[in-house]
């Protein structure tokens, strides 16, 4: 019995140490429609952050834009036409930060290091009328990246700390101490 009442007072003891206080913690978001990248900014609750600073780096680690969020954590640039990457950087005071990286895909790009041979065109990309393969390519990635861009804002989004993991055993030790409560008592009450 002892030894039940320990693991359910563990239990609760580790949930109660282990519970995630995210107030602080923010994310930035960023997708690209054409020549523009749009970012979201938020507080893990939810709230969006107000004038935070964006900062966006190529792939030289050269700044090459800066600015602030608006009253709803959104901010908006054109791409630099010479960067193969961005990463950008959301601070939003008192030490808070996160970055996003934008690769050279997402921007319409070629990876500097790719090296590409033209691949011969199908029977399917000859009927096409008048759109060649690289033009279609495009339009069906960035329709496919703009109806993801929420989804990846979620999974960003998606952090999972010690304290979670931690909170999770806290979970299931609490279970097996209630299932082992719950049999002890329909055991000792089985017997005559």
């Amino acid at each position: 019995m002892r030894y039940l009442l320990f693991l359910i007072v563990l239990s609760i003891g580790i949930h109660l140490l282990s519970s995630p206080v995210y107030a602080h913690k923010v994310n930035v978001f960023a997708w690209v429609e054409g020549a523009t990248v749009h970012t979201e900014s938020k507080f893990s609750g939810g709230k969006k952050v107000k004038e935070g600073k964006i900062e966006v780096y190529d792939h030289l680690n050269r700044k090459v834009v800066e600015g602030a969020t608006d009253s709803q954590g959104y901010y908006a640039f054109s791409a630099p036409p010479d960067a193969q990457t961005l990463k950008i950087v959301l601070t939003a005071g008192m030490g808070h930060s996160n970055h996003w990286q934008v690769t050279a895909e997402e921007l319409g790009r070629k990876p500097l290091a790719e090296k590409t041979i033209p691949a011969a065109p199908s029977p399917q990309e000859h009927e096409l009328a008048g759109v060649d393969a690289q033009t279609l390519e495009t339009i069906v990635e960035r329709a496919v990246e703009k109806k993801l861009a929420p989804i990846k804002a979620q999974l960003a989004e998606q952090a999972w700390g010690l304290r979670d993991i931690v909170a999770g055993i806290g979970y299931i030790l609490g279970l097996m101490g209630l299932a082992s409560y719950l049999h002890y008592r329909k055991t000792k009450n089985a017997k005559p």
